[in-house]
């Protein structure tokens, strides 16, 4: 059976607990059957979560928007993810300008002649 033969989506769960997972779960399958049956305006869900049973009407407009939120998190997600990239980057790079000078500047304070120095074994 693929999502293009599907009519309705039944999602059971152990405990009442876990409705929120079920509904969840339920969104997460109908995007698919959406995709597969274009024609398709309304989707039935049923959930049930031990005693409790619930039947669900899913629009196509709330999956398309559910889809374009979270895309658009993603998106906003990535964004963020670079630019933390980005600033550590910059701060390694600041970081290792400022050892290089603090190097620099210790090798210059040294009296000349005193760069490479080794003591000499006593006899």
């Amino acid at each position: 059976m693929t999502y293009a033969d599907l009519s309705m989506i039944v999602e059971a769960k152990g405990s009442t607990r876990e409705q929120e997972i079920a509904y969840r779960q339920m969104f997460r399958y109908s995007r698919p059957i959406y995709q597969f049956q274009p024609d398709r305006r309304y989707l039935w869900g049923l959930t049930v979560c031990d005693t409790d049973v619930r039947v669900l009407l899913s629009l196509r407009a709330r999956a398309a928007k559910a889809l374009r939120a979270r895309a658009a998190k993603a998106l906003r997600a990535r964004a963020v993810k670079a630019l933390r990239a980005r600033a550590a980057k910059a701060l390694r790079a600041r970081a290792v300008k400022a050892l290089r000078a603090r190097a620099v500047k210790a090798l210059r304070a040294r009296p000349s002649g005193t760069y490479f120095t080794a003591e000499t074994p006593s006899l």
